[in-house]
């Protein structure tokens, strides 16, 4: 039997871990969920592309080296009255190490979508010319928090939830953030590129 273990603090919202058990272990609480839940756990694994990736596991190999640093170096801490206290240099030691984690989970779990053949939908790895409110804008559609907000925006963000898998001469309100504009897909092309100081 597996449960799926969700971190739900943003921005890691993906699985981090599968853990796979018999019934022998299953703790009362864990039972109870066993007994209530009617349909299975769906895994879902975070999409990114092949340049996410890439950057990901740059992020990791920095990581690492500042945490290898940090373990190198002396720290002096300050003794209280219920023992040995943690200095600020302490908690970023545990902040890095948390990232450094996230981080390793995520490229574990994620998968590499393949890029686009053809330009007739919207998709991860296109880029999208659209007008919203008759305003021209032009966004690059990439992996999961891949999106820098000014010129791409992750295939998960509201905007382009809603443009995925829509067509040239799409023109319907979209609903972003309590806020209806009028959207219509101008031209779709595959490439990453895009420019909107706009953060989605």
């Amino acid at each position: 039997m597996c449960y799926c273990l969700f971190n739900k603090n943003p921005p890691w919202n993906f699985v981090t871990r599968i853990l796979t058990i018999n019934s022998t272990q299953l703790t009362p609480c864990m039972k109870r969920i066993k007994t209530q839940t009617a349909a299975p756990l769906i895994v879902v694994k975070p999409q990114v592309t092949q340049r996410g990736l890439d950057a990901l596991k740059q992020l990791r190999s920095e990581l690492g080296q500042r945490l290898r640093r940090e373990v190198a170096e002396p720290r002096d801490k300050e003794k209280g009255e219920d023992g040995e206290s943690y200095t600020d240099k302490d908690y970023s030691h545990f902040g890095l190490q948390s990232q450094f984690g996230a981080t390793c989970a995520l490229i574990q779990e994620a998968v590499v979508v393949p890029e686009p053949t053809d330009n007739k939908k919207v998709a991860i790895g296109t880029t999208v010319k659209i007008t919203r409110d008759s305003e021209e804008e032009m966004w690059g559609i990439v992996g999961q928090r891949e999106g820098d907000g000014m010129k791409t925006i992750s295939f998960d963000a509201p905007l382009a939830e809603a443009l995925m898998d829509q067509e040239v001469g799409f023109d319907e309100p979209i609903t972003i953030k309590g806020r209806t504009f009028q959207v219509k897909i101008l031209e779709i092309s595959i490439s990453i590129a895009g420019s909107k100081p706009e953060t989605e």
